[in-house]
């Protein structure tokens, strides 16, 4: 009896604070909502069943939730599964959860709430939180490197499910895209963007920032397939959205500018990519904090602009840096745990460090094996460099054969006018003149060369070069005929 008055004066203290809370929080005034339900919190003292408690605790997490403090939200549900076990929660809250777990890269967890949201959306016939679902389980299959198994929930979505609002079907296209350009499928990845901007009518902030990340995408597109005029010409468009409606300090913004670091890269303006990337970096560690798949992506970009400019310690350190935090946080069968361990094996080959660089160049292409066919990037890309290792090693056959099923590959991806052919080309050429073959290097060099001129221009460095070991190549063969 005398526990249970207590109880009830304690509640009578704690509920005017929880009502105000409340009301705080309908009017989105966040903040003193929070400080009036930790205060709540603080003053529990008679509650034996945690009754109160968890209610509060359940306040919280929404309120950090709709201020995408992600990490509270996952404390605030693990401390009411130590008040009360992993009991029953409603749709939305599994939802939440799994975004929450999503957002700060715990994959597994997340897809495990989002299944158990699913699963209670079609117990209840909740055909929006069903959607919801299915949209969060393509995206966490994507962020766990799994394309194709994003695309059949995406596709999931288009066929049993048709989108009513122009925004929902917008966002699936993209989400599309997003996945068709991972598996180097330009084409489909190009015709869902197209399909996302004929749908996006731009009306408010929510359908501009859509729109923008349309052109991003777009963007990526064409700097993988050498259109870099378009490329820039869309990222531009993105970027000045973003810009006007978020400003610097946000993650889409800073998206933009890693994808502009990357054509400039390309196009060899290596100091304003450098720039670009780091402006870049510099908001996602702010944002997101060290463990997190963008900062890894941010230094595996840097790392590749400094291996353009030959500064192989900064480009080995920033390599470094992604690959411990990706294997961290993705695992070691993750596509960008392959494509960095690619790269660091390049500059091990390039300090004679053959073993090391053979070993990491197999681990990559072993996974990428798993995750793609043969057409996709990737496997070019592990057997080029294989090719070159070869080549350090003076087993000139197994270079050649290795160089040429890249180029083949390369081929079957972008057609035959594409950088990486040139670069393909290059590089047999190279194998080629250390036998002694002119014949074979004037041949590859000059396709090499006729690529470069067309996609980057005279004045570009790679032109230059590839130029200059023709005209070698040239003299060599004359004097070999004489």
């Amino acid at each position: 009896m005398f526990y249970s008055l207590l109880y009830f004066f304690n509640r009578a203290l704690i509920f005017p604070l929880t009502i105000l809370g409340k009301l705080c929080f309908k009017v989105n005034y966040l903040q003193p909502a929070h400080k009036l339900y930790q205060l709540s919190l603080s003053a529990i003292y008679f509650d034996k069943h945690k009754v109160t408690e968890i209610f509060i605790l359940k306040e919280l997490s929404k309120i950090n939730f709709e201020c995408e403090e992600y990490e509270s939200v996952i404390y605030y549900w693990e401390t009411i599964f130590q008040l009360d076990g992993k009991g029953k929660l409603s749709t939305i809250e599994l939802y939440k959860l799994g975004w929450s777990f999503y957002s700060v890269a715990e994959y597994d967890a997340a897809i495990e709430y989002f299944n158990k949201s699913n699963e209670e959306s079609v117990s209840f016939e909740d055909k929006a939180e069903y959607i919801k679902s299915l949209n969060a389980l393509g995206m966490t299959e994507y962020a766990k490197g799994n394309f194709n198994e994003s695309i059949k929930f995406y596709l999931k979505l288009e066929k049993d499910f048709p989108l009513t609002k122009k925004q929902d079907k917008a966002q699936n296209q993209i989400n599309l895209s997003a996945s068709y350009l991972a598996l180097a499928q330009f084409e489909e990845a190009e015709k869902h963007c197209l399909i996302a901007l004929d749908i996006i009518d731009s009306k408010d902030d929510k359908t501009d920032l859509l729109i923008a990340a349309t052109h991003n995408i777009l963007g990526e597109i064409y700097r993988q397939t050498n259109r870099f005029c378009d490329a820039i010409e869309q990222l531009n468009i993105a970027l000045s959205i973003q810009l006007e409606i978020l400003g610097e300090f946000s993650l889409d913004t800073a998206a933009t500018r890693n994808n502009i670091g990357l054509v400039n890269c390309h196009l060899g303006h290596y100091e304003h990519a450098i720039e670009q990337l780091k402006t870049s970096l510099k908001t996602r560690l702010k944002l997101l904090g060290e463990q997190h798949p963008e900062i890894s992506n941010s230094y595996h970009n840097l790392g590749a602009t400094y291996t353009e400019i030959s500064d192989d310690i900064n480009a080995l350190q920033f390599y470094q840096l992604a690959l411990e935090s990706d294997i961290n946080i993705l695992g070691e069968s993750h596509p960008d745990v392959a494509s960095t361990r690619n790269n660091i094996a390049v500059i091990l080959n390039s300090c004679s460090q053959f073993e090391p660089a053979l070993k990491l160049t197999k681990l990559a292409l072993t996974s990428d094996m798993k995750n793609f066919d043969e057409k996709h990037p990737a496997i070019a890309r592990d057997w080029a460099t294989l090719a070159d290792i070869y080549c350090s090693l003076e087993m000139y056959e197994d270079s050649i054969n290795y160089y040429k099923k890249a180029l083949n590959s390369n081929i079957a991806s972008y057609g035959e006018e594409h950088i990486s052919i040139a670069q393909k080309h290059n590089n047999i050429a190279n194998v080629y003149n250390k036998v002694k073959k002119f014949d074979k290097v004037i041949e590859h060099l000059t396709q090499s060369y006729q690529i470069f001129l067309n996609k980057l221009g005279e004045k570009h460095p790679n032109t230059i070069l590839v130029s200059e070991n023709l005209h070698k190549a040239i003299h060599e063969n004359l004097n070999q005929l004489h």
